[in-house]
């Protein structure tokens, strides 16, 4: 078993490598057109190109018999738009496939709606369910709302696969570079209204708002807002995505007036950040160090997540054990997110 799980641990990785899932292009066409072999996620031995890792890494198969993802049983995978990225690496390893392939098999939704498809079995309009998802933290709320007071959380099995931190950011041109918690919570219930109350220019502060039920937002809400209710934000600031947020804050009446938010591994790895500034928050600036021991203030966890009554060897089961093992955390680290310590 041990060395079937090294030779797994290890072959996914030279997969990785030689494979379009080397560039973290998450809605690049240029990755690579040949298809990696074998396609097999059981593999041969093959030459070592990383230290071996721990025997605890998965193993996919049951009852010692290989098994084989393929289009026709690889589960219905969905989750928030920061994960899509790790989703579309997900199939391209354990379909063999190169990145240009797969990523037509990731459509991604906000992070709410992603669950809400993992608990949906209503018989109707099947296309929207999901098997298995990869998302933060829901509005579970909102959820149990949806399903008439079910406490939906407990239908599902939930475990944290990734780090991921909300960041703000403004315009290179604000001189500002770092709130506190305490002014960024003033500027979001309207109690700040002019940069110079925070040490900028004289501009009044224009603060951009993600949509309720994206991941962001939730985020927002909880790690940042901490129970302070919102300001309601003008129609012009109220956004649907993450992608938008960021996009408007950027080219608001020359951006210097805006102020929003985005998820670390989208400021980092997808550069939707460039032409703003990531600010630090109470002193500490989001990176891969202050986000993996929580210095900084607004962390929150990535999940995989199925229901609790998906089978034993059904593919969304395996494909979620193997996330929790070895083969899995060493995808998430080579896919830039920052891994959670300990898993």
């Amino acid at each position: 078993m041990m060395k079937s799980a090294i030779t797994l641990a290890i072959a996914l990785l030279v997969i990785l490598a030689s494979s379009g899932c080397a560039e973290r292009t998450a809605y690049d066409a240029g990755a690579p057109d040949e298809v990696p072999q074998p396609a097999d996620t059981v593999l041969p031995d093959m030459p070592s190109v990383a230290p071996p890792l721990p025997e605890s890494g998965a193993v996919l198969e049951q009852e010692a018999i290989p098994f084989r993802f393929t289009r026709g049983n690889f589960p219905r995978l969905d989750g928030s738009a920061a994960m899509a990225p790790l989703g579309e690496a997900i199939a391209c390893v354990l379909l063999g496939e190169p990145r240009s392939d797969v990523s037509e098999l990731i459509n991604f939704k906000k992070t709410t709606t992603a669950y809400i498809d993992l608990v949906r079995r209503d018989g109707l309009n099947t296309e929207y369910y999901a098997d298995i998802i990869i998302a933060g933290e829901p509005n579970w709320d909102f959820i149990d709302w949806v399903y008439n007071g079910e406490e939906v959380k407990d239908m599902l099995e939930i475990a944290p696969i990734a780090l991921d931190a909300l960041v703000f950011v403004v315009s290179e041109s604000n001189p500002v570079n770092n709130l506190t918690t305490g002014q960024i919570q003033k500027i979001y219930t309207g109690s700040i209204t002019n940069w110079e109350q925070v040490g900028g220019n004289d501009i009044e502060i224009v603060a951009f708002q993600c949509s309720p039920g994206a991941g962001s937002q939730v985020r927002m809400e909880e790690l940042v807002m901490r129970g302070i209710r919102l300001a309601p934000a003008p129609s012009a600031s109220m956004v649907g995505t993450m992608g938008e947020l960021i996009t408007n804050t950027r080219s608001f009446d020359g951006s210097a007036p805006a102020i929003g938010y985005t998820a670390y591994y989208y400021a980092k790895n997808i550069n939707m950040a460039d032409g703003l500034k990531i600010l630090s928050v109470d002193g500490v600036a989001p990176n891969d160090g202050t986000i993996a021991n929580m210095e900084y203030p607004f962390v929150g966890f990535c999940y995989a997540a199925i229901r609790k009554d998906a089978a034993p060897g059904s593919p969304e089961r395996i494909l979620h054990n193997w996330l929790l093992g070895e083969g899995g955390r060493a995808l998430v680290k080579r896919e830039g997110y920052v891994p959670v310590e300990g898993q």
